[in-house]
C-alpha cells in the first residue's frame, strides 16, 4: 500500500517473495512499527543495489544489519564435523568397499595423481611418500565470504564525494559553477529519519538521481548506521547534488512563501508548517548573485499570476504574510531540488 502511494498511483515494480514476507513478519514479531522500519531498510537496499525483487536472503541481510545479529558460525562448524565423520565411516567401512569409493593421492614432487580402491593392496604403499589431497571445507568457504555493507563501511573521502557531485552535471557545466559541496547540516529531532529529510530537501527526482543522493549522504555521514534510526540532536550533513531540470518555462509563476540563508533555518520552517497546513516544498538553489539560498515555495506551477495569488490566500496568514510571486530565476541558477514546472 505504501509503495503504491509513493508511486503516485502507478503500480510499483518492487516485488516481495512469499519467503521474504514470512521472514519480515517473523523478524518483526508481528509489530507494525518494526515491520515498517524493516521495510524502509529493505527499500533503501533495493535502491542502492538497483534491484526490484525482495527475496529471503535480502531480508535476512537487512535484519542482521539493523539488529546487529552475528552470524552463527558454530552451526557451520558442527555441520562440517558431522559431514566429515559420516564420510570417514562410509569410506572405512565394508560398505564403502562395496561401493568402490576411491580417494585421490599425489606425491610430494607433484607427479601424476594416483587413484586406487581402498583394498588390501593399498596398505602396502609407503605412506610417507603419499599426501592426501584435501578439499576446502564448507566452513572455510563460508568464512572466506566477507559481507561488506556499502552503506556503513565505505570510508569518507572528499575525492569520492566530489566525483559523485560532479557526476550530476555535464563536465562543461561544472566548470562554470562555483556552488559549495555541502548544503548544510541539520540536527535531528525526535521521530525524524534521514530518509524523511532527504525527501524534504531534495524533493522527488528520478530513480538514478535518488540513488546518487542517498549514496552521497551515506558517504559523508559515516557515523549513521541506520537511516531509519538516528538519535536526537545527531548532526546530519547534506551534499550539494545539482538536479538537472528541463528548461524552465519562459512564462509562468511560482509562489515564494519564504527564503532562508541556511539549511537549518529553512528546515525549521518546514517543521513548523508541515503539509497539513499547506503544500510547501523547499528548493535549495545557488546563483552568482545571491549565493546559496533555500526557498520555500508552494508545491505547484501556475500559468497565471491570479492563480498563484489565490493559492497564497488559502495558506494561514502567518505563513503567507511575507509571500511574493516570482516569474523567473537567474540564468545561472543551479537547483538542488526539482522545481514544479507543469
Amino acid at each position: 500500500f505504501r509503495l503504491d502511494k509513493a508511486s503516485m498511483g502507478n503500480r510499483t515494480s518492487v516485488k516481495f517473495s512469499y519467503p521474504a514476507l514470512w521472514a519480515i513478519y517473523k523478524a518483526a514479531g508481528g509489530c507494525p512499527r518494526k515491520i515498517i522500519n524493516l521495510c524502509h531498510q529493505i527499500i533503501l537496499t533495493l535502491i542502492i543495489q538497483n534491484r526490484f525483487r525482495v527475496n529471503w536472503a535480502l531480508v535476512r541481510s537487512c535484519v542482521k544489519r539493523v539488529s546487529g545479529e552475528q552470524p552463527r558460525k558454530w552451526h557451520w562448524a558442527v555441520a562440517t564435523v558431522l559431514t566429515c565423520l559420516v564420510a570417514a565411516v562410509l569410506i572405512l567401512s565394508p560398505f564403502g568397499k562395496q561401493l568402490g569409493i576411491r580417494v585421490a593421492w599425489k606425491t610430494e614432487d607433484s607427479k601424476p595423481v594416483l587413484s586406487g580402491s581402498l583394498t588390501e593392496n593399498l596398505v602396502h604403499e609407503d605412506k610417507e611418500d603419499l599426501i592426501q589431497e584435501e578439499e576446502p571445507s564448507d566452513l572455510e568457504v563460508a568464512t572466506a565470504q566477507i559481507d561488506i555493507n556499502p552503506l556503513v563501511k565505505e570510508s569518507v573521502d572528499n575525492g569520492v564525494h566530489k566525483e559523485v557531485v560532479e557526476d550530476a552535471l555535464p563536465k562543461e557545466s561544472i566548470k562554470s559553477k562555483n556552488y559549495p559541496e555541502l548544503l548544510g547540516q541539520i540536527r535531528a529531532r525526535y521521530g525524524e529519519t534521514v530518509l524523511e529529510m532527504v525527501y524534504k530537501i531534495y524533493g522527488t527526482p528520478d530513480y538514478n538521481k535518488r540513488k546518487k543522493i542517498l549514496s552521497s549522504v551515506v558517504r559523508i555521514n559515516p557515523h549513521i548506521k541506520n537511516l531509519d534510526g538516528i538519535h536526537i540532536n545527531e548532526v546530519i550533513n547534506f551534499p550539494a547534488m545539482p538536479i538537472m531540470i528541463s528548461p524552465l518555462p519562459t512564462k509562468g509563476y511560482w509562489a515564494l512563501v519564504d527564503k532562508k540563508d541556511e539549511l537549518e533555518s529553512a528546515y525549521q520552517f518546514m517543521r513548523m508548517y508541515p503539509d497539513s497546513k499547506g503544500p510547501l516544498r523547499m528548493v535549495p538553489y545557488w546563483n552568482s548573485r545571491d549565493g546559496l539560498q533555500f526557498a520555500v515555495i508552494i508545491k505547484a506551477f501556475f500559468a497565471d499570476e491570479e492563480s498563484a495569488k489565490i493559492s497564497l490566500k488559502k495558506l494561514p496568514s502567518i505563513i503567507s504574510s511575507g509571500a511574493k510571486i516570482i516569474t523567473k530565476w537567474d540564468d545561472d541558477t543551479v537547483f538542488f531540488s526539482n522545481v514544479p514546472i507543469n
